[in-house]
């Protein structure tokens, strides 16, 4: 099977590389590159990754049926080949994405952009899923005496039930050494193939470099 790249993420390297495939589901593929970097493969309608590769299918049953755990991968001269010549994506046409944070400019003070966040909000709560980031945060609303005897007392929930708080708290005084320190015991913590610790703490600086980036009081503070 042979496919074209419509864009490659800006952390694709673009030299000569070897891996394996590290694992397969319906709607992605993951390269274990040597000596230790995660490349995704995604279908057309997904979105953009600075890691990722979309290529030119709609069709989610590709990764599935084709690709297994374990496959050699290599890509030579701009095209990726997995298992030999059965598998091959040339990366030469892709178009290079990255991410523009700067021109991301998020005034919350806007009641249609506040109205976004608040709604992108409700929908967190309402489609948590259980061990993951999203329900500890709505654990955040619960009081000591029940995180002790409800569900979500574990270790992960414990501890970033109380540190993600103290971060927020030192974001909006402007204390730069105390959200470092929320920041560090975040960091590899929690579930997943990253950590929910560590997918917090993306979405926690896109959105304060979206929303106050560009404030000169903030920068100095910084």
């Amino acid at each position: 099977m042979h496919f074209q790249a419509l864009s490659v993420g800006i952390r694709v390297p673009t030299h000569h590389f070897n891996g394996t495939v590290h694992s397969v589901f319906r709607q992605a593929c993951n390269l274990w590159l040597e000596p230790g970097t995660l490349l995704t493969l995604l279908p057309c309608q997904k979105g953009n990754l600075p890691h990722g590769i979309r290529l030119d299918t709609s069709s989610h049953s590709v990764f599935l049926h084709v690709l297994r755990v374990g496959q050699p991968v290599a890509c030579r001269g701009g095209i990726l080949r997995i298992d030999g010549p059965d598998f091959s994506v040339d990366l030469r046409p892709a178009l290079p994405w990255h991410i523009d944070l700067k021109g991301l400019r998020i005034d919350l003070c806007r009641p249609t952009r506040a109205q976004s966040w608040a709604v992108a909000w409700s929908e967190l709560k309402m489609h948590c899923h259980k061990r993951g980031m999203s329900e500890n945060l709505g654990a955040l609303f619960l009081s000591e005496e029940r995180l002790a005897t409800s569900a979500v007392s574990e270790i992960f929930i414990q501890q970033s039930a109380s540190t993600i708080p103290l971060l927020l708290q030192a974001t909006c005084r402007l204390r730069l050494k105390e959200a470092i320190t929320s920041i560090r015991s975040l960091i590899g913590l929690g579930y997943g193939l990253t950590p929910s610790g560590d997918d917090f703490l993306v979405g926690y600086l896109a959105g304060l470099w979206c929303t106050a980036g560009a404030n000169p009081m903030t920068q100095a503070q910084a």
